[in-house]
């Protein structure tokens, strides 16, 4: 569906236009997010007579039925699908707890902190559990040839368990337009926490689920359907309440936010930490995961972060709208720019076009900046690319090729069209050496400064930002940011 050159099967096209002619009905109701008519080849962002997704719904309103925590989708599917959009809320949260022999390492770990004389007859239990569990690998006894006290090990897996306990996950699913249980609205609030004001606003919101039915009800009597910004509800809170609305997404010209700066530069800083606790010093390049969805839920966390790397803050209007981004000084930063190499998905190449030509813009100056190479690695980089007669060696921003999507790494794993990993992230490379920025670099294929930069590469940086699903629960993870980790490792492998 992503390919420009493909024609959607007969029985497909068949079908909507059975719909539109034969059914003689009103309007269609696309119900789940997210469908596929949307996502038709075509104009990326408005649709001509010979976009699919503009032949297949011809003249049919189009009823959207979308989750409310996923505005950035719901654009594509206003832009490309006409969809008048009514939200519904996530399913209630819960928390995972601990079973089976992780509560019996639990008990091990409580008794032998109640009396750790009596206790060193624990300790041999304790290591054989934890290696039964698989713990071992996140938290181990030895690293790098040193041995941790075994105190030390015991708050570490303490402090683990704790973490695993609380961890928060969606518990069953939402019933369209079905207003929560007094149970689950107190889940809600326990995942949310805040003031008792605010909580008591969330309860009342939450209880008006049942507009999630009028919405679509106004929708198909051609009525207005109030608008609403789409979110988190951990993160935004009464924000994104009620449900029921026709959600929309935020300025794209004040992203990042002053709060998402702040969260990226806490999060890059973790980042470079932990980097440095392995021994291995500051990283010269990090791979930074831009998406649209994600960026639109947290406000630009990952812009944030990117800033971070490079050692950069924005620049407001007197609006708030991010005039640019300016470098600080070596002086202030007080240790090397970190050189990134963006990986953009298509909805944020789509819908945030102005953030990459900043981003772009910054990313040239810190090339061209008076500073010691060993001191500024895109400077260091972008040099040794030039000196190869490399053109436009700054660009840092990669993405599919102009109006497609997807690295196609789904479709080879899901056909069974490959042997070994490496051959995935062949296929990420080449899906992704297309770069953008100002200057009208829009989707020029960069093949040689993505591979350059993916041999430098020393930490991947995926941003997840929801409780409701994890690295293991969506395939855009392993199939853009796994096959990147992979096309990272090879490079480096063979620069030796």
């Amino acid at each position: 569906l992503f390919e420009r050159d493909l024609t959607p099967a007969l029985y497909y096209c068949a079908y909507y236009k059975a719909l539109e002619f034969s059914w003689d009905i009103n309007a269609v109701i696309h119900f789940g997010t997210h469908g596929t008519v949307e996502w038709l080849p075509g104009s990326p962002v408005g649709n001509t007579g010979l976009s699919w997704p503009d032949v297949l719904l011809g003249n049919l309103p189009n009823v959207y039925v979308y989750t409310a925590n996923n505005p950035s989708e719901s654009v594509v599917a206003k832009r490309r699908g006409y969809g008048t959009i009514v939200s519904h809320n996530v399913p209630p949260y819960g928390r995972s707890g601990l079973y089976k022999e992780l509560l019996s390492l639990r008990d091990l770990l409580n008794e032998y902190r109640e009396d750790r004389a009596e206790g060193a007859a624990l300790r041999e239990p304790i290591e054989e559990l934890v290696k039964a569990t698989g713990l071992y690998s996140e938290c181990p006894l030895e690293r790098e040839g040193e041995v941790l006290g075994f105190d030390a090990w015991v708050q570490e897996l303490v402090s683990y368990l704790d973490v695993v306990e609380n961890r928060l996950f969606s518990e069953g699913l939402h019933v369209f337009g079905q207003v929560p249980t007094d149970a689950q609205v107190e889940a809600y609030l326990q995942a949310y926490g805040g003031e008792a004001a605010e909580a008591a606003e969330i309860s009342h919101l939450l209880r008006r689920s049942d507009e999630e039915l009028d919405g679509v009800a106004r929708a198909l009597r051609g009525e207005y359907v109030l608008p609403a910004p789409g979110g988190d509800l951990l993160r935004d809170g009464p924000g994104v309440l009620p449900t029921g609305r026709n959600i929309h997404a935020l300025d794209p010209y004040r992203m990042p936010s002053e709060t998402a700066e702040v969260r990226g530069a806490a999060a890059a800083s973790k980042i470079l930490d932990a980097h440095r606790r392995q021994g291995s010093g500051f990283p010269e390049t990090c791979s930074v995961a831009l998406w649209g969805l994600d960026a639109i839920k947290t406000g630009g966390d990952s812009v944030g972060i990117v800033l971070a790397l490079v050692g950069a803050r924005t620049i407001r209007d007197s609006t708030g709208r991010v005039a640019r981004f300016e470098l600080i000084s070596l002086d202030e930063l007080g240790r090397p720019r970190c050189d990134v190499v963006a990986n953009v998905s298509a909805l944020f190449r789509d819908q945030f076009k102005n953030v990459l030509e900043l981003l772009d813009d910054l990313m040239l100056r810190a090339s061209r900046a008076d500073e010691p190479v060993e001191m500024n690695f895109v400077k260091k980089h972008t040099e040794k690319l030039e000196r190869e007669g490399v053109d436009r060696a700054s660009s840092r921003m990669f993405s599919n090729p102009s109006g497609d999507y997807g690295s196609m790494v789904n479709e080879r794993v899901g056909s069974g069209n490959w042997d070994e990993g490496g051959e995935l992230g062949d296929t990420w490379v080449s899906r992704n050496a297309f770069s953008y920025g100002k200057g009208g670099e829009a989707g020029n294929a960069r093949p040689e400064v993505l591979k350059a930069l993916l041999e430098t590469t020393d930490r991947v940086v995926q941003g997840v930002d929801s409780v409701e699903y994890g690295l293991t629960d969506i395939q855009e993870y392993y199939a853009n940011t796994g096959a990147l980790m992979r096309a990272a490792e090879d490079a480096r492998r063979r620069r030796g």
